[in-house]
């Protein structure tokens, strides 16, 4: 599912100069291999937003009623 507004939001925070700069802080790849860890019950590091996991909210609570 398309977030739109978070492009926007991006690019106001990280463009310099020019340059848009990668949001570590948020949505970064390099946050997935966090995120996966979180759902599997690690805290390895940081992890993407939770807006990003709103759209699988209800995979994964049919997931568990199975």
């Amino acid at each position: 599912m398309l977030q739109s507004g978070v492009e926007e939001r991006l690019r106001e925070t990280h463009l310099w100069d020019g340059f848009l700069y990668p949001a570590y802080d948020s949505f970064c790849f390099a946050n997935v291999p966090h995120t996966v860890a979180s759902l599997l019950g690690a805290e390895t590091g940081r992890t993407l937003p939770d807006e990003v996991l709103v759209p699988f909210a209800a995979c994964r609570l049919s997931a568990l009623r199975e």
